[in-house]
């Protein structure tokens, strides 16, 4: 069921068992990632501000290393230049993470045991969207593995967040920017891409009910 174009999805995330829910009966949430900062201007603003964190906290961690008197006279001229530096930098990417939260501008990334949908707004508005079967499979191998990666360049360690490519069987890719703990999140697609987006499964996998019987007997 929709409202808008919004479907209805029932939250998994808080069940004691995630995902029991077939996609037949009900749609549920699986995962959902706000963007980080790292998702605009190509991360440059973000990269940036990183650095200045950074500068920030090495310059105190410099005054601490030094013998105690010294560390005492260098922290008196340390910490308001830190304090200084690391609000130089929160003001330069608070437009960036007021972005994030706005009523129109707002993204989110959700999972579910149907699709990945990119939300746009407080109203969930489905801007994108990426049913689990369309996913596509990287060529070769024994075990299928999706091809889900991450953009060259992308990584930001501060942030822990990167921009990943999902490839669709047809069509050109989704592209999901500044996705935070962006592993975990690329490890829940392919677990529920092998739950239920999965087309054809394994032949050892799949044992008639007539072959089961006659086992049995």
């Amino acid at each position: 069921m929709r409202h808008g174009n919004r479907p209805q999805v029932r939250d998994m995330r808080t069940e004691a068992i995630l995902g029991i829910i077939q996609p037949e009966v009900a749609e549920a949430k699986l995962a959902e990632r706000w963007p980080s900062v790292t998702a605009y201007l190509g991360g440059a603003p973000a990269r940036l501000g990183a650095q200045i964190q950074l500068a920030a906290r090495q310059l105190i961690r410099w005054a601490l290393r030094l013998p105690t008197a010294l560390s005492l006279l260098a922290m008196i001229f340390a910490l308001p230049i830190a304090t200084v530096l690391a609000l130089l930098a929160w003001l330069m990417l608070a437009p960036f993470f007021f972005l994030r939260i706005m009523p129109i501008t707002a993204t989110r990334y959700v999972l579910t045991n149907k699709a990945i949908r990119v939300l746009k707004g407080w109203s969930g508005r489905v801007v994108e969207e990426l049913p689990l079967q369309d996913i596509a499979v990287e060529p070769g191998g024994d075990f299928p593995r999706l091809a889900i990666g991450v953009v060259a360049g992308s990584e930001q360690e501060f942030y822990q967040s990167a921009d990943l490519e999902i490839r669709r069987r047809e069509g050109p890719p989704l592209v999901l920017r500044g996705v935070k703990e962006y592993d975990q999140f690329r490890q829940a697609v392919a677990n529920a891409w092998f739950a239920w987006g999965r087309q054809e499964m394994p032949k050892e996998q799949i044992h008639p009910a007539s072959e089961s019987n006659t086992k049995k007997s």
